[in-house]
């Protein structure tokens, strides 16, 4: 049977899930059951690119990655997927709630997750992969 070509979201799709494991290994998370899901503009909050709900107590999470094609809202840096990915398995490490009860909270969490997942991706080579 001849192989059937695989979609741009199939792809992207499948590149996310490995990204996500070799990631998850990375960041010390290989616990943790992580769904990868492909989702629309209009499935996310407006400008994320990116988002992770969590279910702590079963160490199951699911990422929602922005479809291809909407990728690169107005406005913000167009950072290779894998940044997304490491920046939202970051947040499992904050305790993955995002129940602050004040937007301080949330905001002073957003910066540092990104500080710390930006860097990590730039030390692991990642500038250079996509330079």
């Amino acid at each position: 049977m001849p192989k059937m070509r695989q979609s741009t979201e199939e792809k992207f799709l499948d590149s996310a899930q490995k990204l996500c494991i070799y990631w998850q290994q990375i960041l010390g998370l290989q616990h943790w059951e992580v769904e990868v899901r492909v989702v629309r503009h209009f499935d996310l909050d407006k400008g994320d690119v990116a988002s992770i709900s969590t279910f702590p107590e079963k160490y199951y999470a699911v990422l929602e990655l922005l479809h291809p094609g909407d990728r690169n809202p107005a406005g913000k840096p167009d950072y290779p997927v894998e940044v997304d990915i490491v920046h939202e398995l970051t947040h499992l490490h904050f305790g993955g709630r995002g129940d602050y009860g004040n937007d301080a909270l949330r905001i002073a969490e957003e910066q540092a997750v990104h500080a710390i997942s930006l860097g990590f991706w730039k030390l692991s080579g990642g500038e250079a992969k996509h330079a």
